[in-house]
This record gives structure tokens, sequence and C-alpha cells, in this order.
């Protein structure tokens, strides 16, 4: 999925309270920060397998070619390009015969998401055997991981301030606080409430 995406900082919250005697609590919260990607790196990857290494070679060699044809059509869309070195291994998997695998490995950086549908059709109509991944991200993140921070740690004094209120308790300051971080894409539902597209693979 892709559209945009959002960071959930999760802070774990240590606070000293004062009731009979001294003692603590835990409380947790969320941090949410949704932004747009920059830019999208897929990944993609030819594979050829043969009895025979020699017309194995000659396969993969074609299909690099047909798969090169592609990308020069659309340096117009992309940012930047890793091409693997091609890598030989013989497969062995019980079979009676030794069959040889040549694989050669892309990542394709793009700008954006309006024509990624049909660069993977192209790519996989020109000889690539496996789209790999597609990784989203931004040059603002560190921004974004604050925000996020934040965000969890409003969000679990809140909730411990609540919880103090309903005990009859005082919080007298935090001892403690963690972060634990994740990066997830929005569902369909999110998407269309913040007015963009995921799509689905």
């Amino acid at each position: 999925k892709f559209g945009i995406r959002f960071l959930i900082g999760l802070v774990f919250l240590g606070l000293m309270v004062r009731v009979l005697a001294q003692s603590q609590i835990s409380m947790s919260g969320n941090g949410r920060v949704f932004y747009e990607p920059a830019a999208y790196d897929l990944s993609f990857a030819v594979v050829t397998e043969h009895a025979d290494v020699q017309q194995c070679k000659t396969a993969h060699l074609a299909a690099l070619g047909k798969v090169k044809e592609v990308l020069d059509t659309t340096k117009n869309q992309s940012l930047s390009l890793k091409q693997d070195a091609t890598r030989l291994e013989p497969v062995l998997n019980n079979r009676p015969e030794r069959v040889y695998r040549f694989t050669t490995g892309y990542v394709l950086r793009v700008k954006e998401t309006t024509s990624l549908l049909a660069l993977q059709e192209s790519l996989i109509a020109s000889g690539v055997t496996a789209i790999t991944g597609l990784d989203m991200f931004t040059d603002k993140l560190p921004v974004y991981i604050q925000q996020a921070r934040k965000e969890a740690i409003k969000d679990a004094k809140s909730k411990a301030e609540l919880a103090a209120a309903e005990l009859g308790w005082t919080i007298t300051g935090a001892v403690g606080i963690s972060f634990q971080e994740g990066e997830w894409p929005p569902s369909q539902r999110t998407s269309a409430l913040y007015g963009v597209r995921t799509y689905d693979y």
C-alpha cells in the first residue's frame, strides 16, 4: 500500500505518585504523524534458470536487455537506479539434474505514484520475474519522529493525570521514559479521510 504513511511513537512513562506512601505507576501513550512519502524505492529482480549454463546465460542477458529498454524509457519518472552484479549459482533442491540460476537485482527510485503501476506491468512484461519490495521514505523523517514522540508523551501524561484524579492520587513527576517507534501504511479508510490514495498489490 502507498499514498501516505504515519509514524507511531509509543512511549512508556513512569510517574511518581503520592498516596499513603510513595509509589509508581506506568502509563503508555501513542503519537501518530501522517506524512506523504517524497519518493519510492521499487526493488525487483530478473531470475533465469536452465540446466545448460550457457543457454541460461544467453537467456538471462536477453532478459536484461529488454529490462534496460523499459528503464531507458522511464528515466523522466525516476530519480536513480541501482543494479546489482549478476550472480550465478547452482540449484540443487533434490532435482535429478543440476540447474543453474542467474540473478540480477535492481532498485529503482521513483518520484510519484501515478505511473508506478504501469511501470511494474512494463517491467514484468519485459522479463522481470519478481517485484521484491516497495519502500517509502522522506528526508523529513527525523522531524516527524520528534513530532510523534511529543504526541506520545502528551497522551501518556493525559492518561496518567486522569487515573490519578479518579484515584485521589497526586502526581509528583516522571521517573523514567522509553520509546518504541514503528512505521505502517494507513488503511484505505484512513487514506480516504485524508484525501489521498492507497493501492493494494
